[in-house]
């Protein structure tokens, strides 16, 4: 068993005590109870070592993550249980040594110590490193964001430099909170430290104040249309899923979903379409790395029934094949320059 241990409301996670052979496997289930379902791949197995200090603050939780070179992957779907009174969580991470490169949505952010970036725990992702890192990270609820900030999305796509006065000071006062309860973890003001650490936040962002009716009503949305993506990523493989039961699922019509999805420029059949291939080319893209794995197996995995409308619809979106897939932009996008940038 991983060695665990609590201090006051702090909870100490490592891999020290665990044979080399299991950590991975350990650590695996320790980062998808925290974070969200997750696969680590070491630089270096046998050497491989990592470290968790996390403890609740509110409706927040606040992590101390180190790692040994490493990528850490996820296919999304809904949040770890830990800190999440919700299973759509976010998370603002901030490198506190070495450098982090991050990928969500097919936008890359190579993140330095000071720099920020938040990440959608309900979407697939990609973290990697090249040598030893540190981290700290702050989970908090969608809705408490969404509640508070106009344009959630805004945030979770742009990364955030160090160089920024509000960064700088969101980062200062994170840091020296983590500093605080690691001192007095039960102190009279942990809840005062919770607002505080949440306001924040909202340094990174300069639409914040109460919401309007109109705000409002997209907050509403943007819920709604969370809790459908995390309903579709957890039953992409079932081949019968439709609009009508992601509706069924959430207790909305089906109207009241559509126009959910609307401002995204997709339907939810297309959203579905689109995430059953992508997560097919991610699977291709395993496969060459390791041991090879069937078309066929691939595509039902995904929920397709028909090898050959997932050919046919896979080449249109990537320009090839599955069998000649080698890790290539969708067509959509191969046209354009990489949205990769230094936060």
């Amino acid at each position: 068993m991983m060695e665990s241990m609590v201090h006051g409301h702090w909870e100490h996670l490592s891999t020290s005590a665990i044979p080399p052979p299991m950590r991975v496997q350990r650590w695996n289930e320790y980062g998808s109870e925290t974070l969200s379902n997750m696969t680590v791949d070491p630089q270096a197995d046998s050497d491989f070592s990592a470290s968790i200090a996390r403890i609740s603050l509110g409706q927040m939780g606040m992590i101390s993550l180190g790692s040994t070179a490493a990528s850490a992957r996820s296919d999304g779907g809904a949040a770890g249980c830990w800190a999440a009174d919700e299973r759509d969580a976010l998370m603002l991470v901030m490198p506190v040594r070495g450098s982090s490169i991050f990928e969500q949505d097919r936008r890359v952010v190579e993140l330095a110590p000071g720099d920020m970036a938040l990440r959608d725990l309900s979407r697939p992702w990609i973290h990697r490193c090249s040598g030893p890192m540190e981290l700290i990270m702050v989970k908090l609820p969608f809705s408490l964001l969404a509640g508070r900030v106009r344009d959630v999305q805004r945030l979770i796509d742009t990364g955030f430099c160090a160089t920024d006065p509000a960064v700088a000071m969101t980062m200062s006062v994170v840091r020296s909170a983590r500093h605080t309860l690691s001192v007095e973890p039960d102190g009279c003001w942990r809840d005062e430290m919770s607002d505080l650490v949440f306001h924040s936040l909202l340094l990174l962002t300069a639409e914040r104040g109460e919401r309007d009716e109109v705000q409002f009503e997209a907050s509403n949305r943007a819920s709604l249309r969370r809790e459908a993506v995390s309903f579709i990523l957890n039953n992409l493989e079932d081949p019968e899923l439709a609009v009508a039961d992601v509706a069924s699922a959430l207790g909305v019509r089906m109207r009241t979903l559509q126009r959910a999805f609307f401002e995204t420029g997709q339907t939810p059949r297309q959203f579905i379409q689109t995430q059953r291939l992508d997560r097919a080319a991610r699977e291709l893209s395993r496969r060459s790395n390791s041991a090879p794995r069937s078309i066929l197996d691939v595509a039902f995995s995904v929920g397709f029934s028909d090898v050959s409308h997932f050919s046919r619809s896979f080449s249109r979106r990537y320009g090839v094949p599955p069998r000649n897939y080698r890790g290539n932009l969708p067509v959509a996008l191969s046209d354009q320059d990489p949205r990769s940038k230094r936060s």
